[in-house]
């Protein structure tokens, strides 16, 4: 088993392994639940590992040259909705929207002092450790967001993304580089305009 497969932390549900391709998920029926330890076992966790997998093995990430995480847990994070692995049944745009994480996103918009912004997730993965409850939930906003609204731009960044050089370093001024060409070199303009698409009746407070 590769070093990146040995998953201790008993909190975490699933784990996709982009070296051997493999997905590792629990049996919650195996855990002893006590006040502590307690979680809610979804499908939507299996879902997002394949996401995870599939986005690998149908090139759209590069495995020689890794996305950035808001990138690759964004796209993953569509998919845990069911109108996006089950679109022909459902069809609206609220059912597009992942539940969870839009209400951890409400949580952090509504926050005096955020502890980071999306500049930040775009440039570097390190927030993803020191908050990563917020850190999903704002990579799966802005992948929403531009999915919803700009979807060729986001399609071609994918692409872009995925013809990295492999081995490649990616600094964090490259990474904020290349979003900006892709998306506008505002980006605190598009985490407002993020803010009042998602919560439209804070905006017209």
């Amino acid at each position: 088993m590769d070093k990146d497969e040995r998953i201790h932390n008993r909190h975490v549900a699933g784990y996709y392994s982009r070296k051997s391709n493999r997905i590792i998920s629990f049996d919650p029926s195996q855990m002893l639940r006590t006040e502590k330890t307690s979680w809610l076992y979804e499908s939507s966790t299996i879902l997002h590992e394949a996401a995870h997998q599939s986005a690998f093995n149908l090139g759209l990430h590069n495995r020689f040259a890794p996305p950035p995480l808001w990138l690759a847990e964004g796209l993953a994070m569509l998919f845990e909705a069911d109108g996006f692995n089950h679109s022909e049944k459902y069809t609206s745009q609220r059912e597009r929207v992942n539940q969870k994480r839009y209400q951890v996103l409400r949580k952090y918009y509504a926050e005096k002092k955020a502890p980071f912004k999306l500049i930040d997730i775009i440039q570097e993965d390190a927030v993803f450790k020191s908050d990563p409850e917020q850190a999903y939930a704002l990579s799966w906003a802005v992948t929403f967001y531009l999915v919803e609204n700009n979807p060729d731009a986001y399609f071609d960044f994918l692409h872009h993304d995925a013809a990295r050089k492999n081995f490649s370093t990616y600094p964090p001024n490259q990474r904020l580089k290349d979003f900006a060409e892709a998306f506008g070199p505002d980006v605190e303009q598009l985490e407002q305009s993020m803010k009042e698409f998602f919560l439209p009746e804070q905006s017209r407070n």
